[in-house]
Parts: C-alpha cells; sequence; structure tokens
C-alpha cells in the first residue's frame, strides 16, 4: 500500500489520518515569520475563522492572538504573509493529497491561521455550496503541538454516523455565523447538547504532533479543539485548509465584499 492508498484508507476508516512531515520547514518559517514581523501587531479589523467577522487581534493572557485569521493566503495588503500562506497550500504533495482522497480534482476553500485559540467545541464542518458535498480538510502544525497548547481533537468514525439532527443543527449554526452573520448561540447550545449524547461512548485524540505533520479529516469527522492551558505560554501555531471537489465550486460572483 503507497502513501496515498494508505491515507485514503484511514480516513475511510477512522474518519481521520495523520501525515508526518508535509509542510517544508522553509515554508513553515516563512508563514510563523511574516505572521510576526508584519501581522501580528496590525490594529485593523480582519476576517476571522471562527466567525466570519471582521475583528481586531484579541489576546490571550500569554500574549498570543486567539482569534484565527480567515483566508490569510488573499491578505494582500500584507503581502509577506499572503505569499507564504500561498506557497504552503501550492505545495505538490499536499495538493495531490486532497485529490487522493476527495477522488477528483480538489479546490481550495478556504485557510485559516492559528498562533493561539480559544477552543471550540465539537462540531462537523459543513459543505459550503452543497449539504452532502465531499470536503476534506488538513490542519499543519507550525510548531510542535503538546496537550498544553489546546490542540485538535477528533472523534474516529463519527463520519459514518447518520444523524439527520446533528446535520440539521449543524447547517443551522453555520448559516448563521458565516451566511447571516448573526449570533448563533442557540443553535449552537442545542448542537453542543446534541453532540453531548453523541459523543458520550466515543473517545476521542488529540493531535499532538511536531512541527510539519499534519491532520487530515473528512468534512462529517466530528472534532473541535482544547483550551491552551493559560500560565504556560504555549501557542499552537497551525495552518488549515479545507479542500473540495473543484466541479463542485459555482462561478465566482462580483459582488463586493461587505464588512
Amino acid at each position: 500500500m503507497n502513501g496515498l492508498d494508505a491515507l485514503r484508507d484511514a480516513l475511510a476508516t477512522h474518519g481521520y489520518a495523520h501525515t508526518p512531515k508535509l509542510a517544508p520547514e522553509a515554508h513553515i518559517e516563512a508563514l510563523r515569520r511574516a505572521f510576526t514581523l508584519r501581522l501580528k501587531h496590525a490594529t485593523e479589523p480582519l476576517r476571522r475563522q471562527h466567525n466570519a467577522r471582521w475583528e481586531s487581534h484579541q489576546f490571550s493572557t500569554d500574549g498570543a492572538v486567539v482569534n484565527p485569521l480567515l483566508n490569510p493566503h488573499t491578505l494582500v495588503d500584507y503581502p509577506e504573509v499572503s505569499d507564504a500562506a500561498s506557497a504552503l497550500i501550492a505545495s505538490a504533495r499536499l495538493l495531490e493529497c486532497a485529490s487522493a482522497v476527495l477522488g477528483a480534482p480538489a479546490k481550495l476553500h478556504q485557510t485559516a491561521f492559528y498562533e493561539s485559540s480559544l477552543g471550540s467545541t465539537p462540531h462537523r464542518d459543513d459543505h459550503p455550496h452543497q449539504a452532502d458535498g465531499a470536503m476534506v480538510a488538513v490542519w499543519i502544525a507550525l510548531e510542535t503541538i503538546v496537550e498544553a497548547s489546546g490542540p485538535l481533537v477528533l472523534w474516529p468514525g463519527t463520519h459514518r454516523k447518520a444523524d439527520p439532527v446533528l446535520d440539521t443543527l449543524g447547517r443551522a449554526v453555520w448559516e448563521k455565523r458565516h451566511l447571516q452573520r448573526e449570533d448563533s448561540r442557540a443553535e449552537a447550545e442545542a448542537l453542543s447538547e446534541h453532540l453531548t449524547e453523541v459523543l458520550a461512548t466515543v473517545q476521542p485524540v488529540l493531535a499532538t504532533i511536531p512541527a510539519g505533520d499534519a491532520v487530515w479529516w473528512d468534512r462529517r469527522t466530528v472534532h473541535g479543539s482544547r483550551t491552551p492551558i493559560v500560565g504556560q505560554r504555549r501557542t499552537r501555531s497551525s495552518f488549515i485548509a479545507h479542500f473540495i471537489v473543484a466541479a463542485d465550486r459555482p462561478a465566482p460572483k462580483s459582488a463586493p465584499d461587505e464588512r
């Protein structure tokens, strides 16, 4: 079994897969350096991955940015950051893996950059265009991730669970946050309550991995992240990319982006 076969098999069986040394060290260093020198002290609002809203940086008590950046590869006002992020996602091996697991040419949907985080509750990823469309995500460690960092958490096998309630609640949360740009607290609380029951008997896996390693997951795999441990000055520098099947993405619209 070659590397791509093993990746496909792990995703089909467990809903996630670990790929050692996926990201070149030079690309990691370039992105982290560009963020530190050019973006960490920016004061203007920027789009955020967790809610799609325009916000200024929020900092932890340890001084790390905790609201992740959405689509850093498109930050034209910060060319060092966009160039470094674009170089990372343009890796031939990464694109080969994404197309292999999707079974068709992959199209980048979005990216995100984390220096740290506030943690995230368990959820499934929702396809931006098709409720049942295929999508795969990859989380790349830009530094060694330990438990104190607040690592990615995955619940194996949940990608195979047919659960209309989970799908409906997850879609409602996604649409509220990303399309309507409204508070999704009520829907998120209902989703969290349902997931508590769903995950009661599933043992989670923590993605504690070295820099350059990556974890892939099927969009239907339930995942989230731990809250970093305060006071240990640990960051969780990482980069996420979501890929969909190229044919599933409609032609882009020319409407301006509203802040």
